[in-house]
């Protein structure tokens, strides 16, 4: 079988798909503060199931797909360095 590759990005818009598709009353029960824990564990596998339904295809690279020096902190300026 042959395998897709799939970026980070990628990966989270096929993951906000999923989420926003998942059956309701699956996260209804995981809400809920009675939910029975066995229930809730049960519940929580088939959602984790229904997500990545499909995913078994798919080879997900692990480098970003955009840079992340915007992300760094700024050197001090001489005036705050002077406090």
């Amino acid at each position: 079988m042959e395998r897709t590759k799939l970026s980070a990005s990628d990966l989270r818009m096929r993951l906000r798909i999923r989420l926003a598709v998942a059956p309701r009353h699956l996260f209804h029960a995981l809400w809920k503060p009675n939910t029975p824990a066995d229930q809730r564990d049960d519940t929580r596998r088939d959602l984790v199931e229904f997500i990545t339904q499909g995913w078994d295809s798919l080879d997900i690279e692990a480098t970003p797909t955009h840079d992340n020096t915007r992300h760094t902190v700024p050197p001090a300026s001489p005036i705050e360095q002077g406090r």
